[in-house]
């Protein structure tokens, strides 16, 4: 008799254990309403509030020891690097002509319309202004990051794939660098 019993419990616990959970919802809105709702974004929205975040955050959130590293090894100074690279995507957010003027390595030769001009100062410079960072050209300056840099042994192109900067040294160790804009990839206008 105890043994038909003890099977039976054997049972009942087997199928406790064993039963199965409900189904999960269909559908977000068949959810179950616990706790505190969330909107849903759309992706423009989404997108809005990132650029927002990254506009809000201060210059020290755009840090990247990967990059730092980097550009100490292959160039030398990564804090003459990254003010040059913070103080131009400042000067071209502001369009502040002659803050960008200031920060170009003269003579510089760029495309203006398929021909080769050079610029040999920077009230030259600011005449070319609008040809060499056009408002598309200064919304990717201004959006790029620290960490999208390519370095190499010359120096760092930003994160727009134009600008290029190189550093020159100021002292006899090269370990203070004086950091300008070398070159802009630029193409012809169509």
């Amino acid at each position: 008799m105890i043994k038909p019993f003890a099977t039976a419990v054997v049972v009942l616990a087997l199928a406790a254990c064993t039963e199965t959970a409900p189904p999960p919802p269909a559908s977000v809105e068949d959810a179950p309403k616990t706790g505190p709702s969330v909107k849903r974004t759309t992706p423009e929205e989404h997108a809005a509030r990132v650029a927002a975040a990254k506009k809000a955050m201060p210059a020290a959130a755009n840090i990247d020891p990967q990059t730092d590293q980097a550009i100490d090894v292959m160039l030398g100074d990564h804090v003459a690097y990254h003010k040059a690279i913070d103080d131009f995507q400042k000067a071209v957010a502001a369009k502040d002509k002659d803050k960008v003027a200031a920060m170009v390595q003269y003579p510089i030769t760029i495309d203006v319309d398929g021909k080769k001009v050079v610029i040999e100062s920077a009230m030259r410079f600011k005449q070319y202004y609008g040809a060499v960072i056009p408002p598309e050209s200064a919304k990717q300056i201004t959006e790029s990051t620290y960490s999208d840099v390519m370095i190499n042994n010359r120096g760092v192109l930003l994160g727009d794939g134009k600008t290029f900067l190189s550093g020159t040294c100021i002292d006899a160790d090269c370990k203070k660098m004086d950091v300008k804009i070398s070159n802009f990839h630029l193409q012809p206008r169509k």
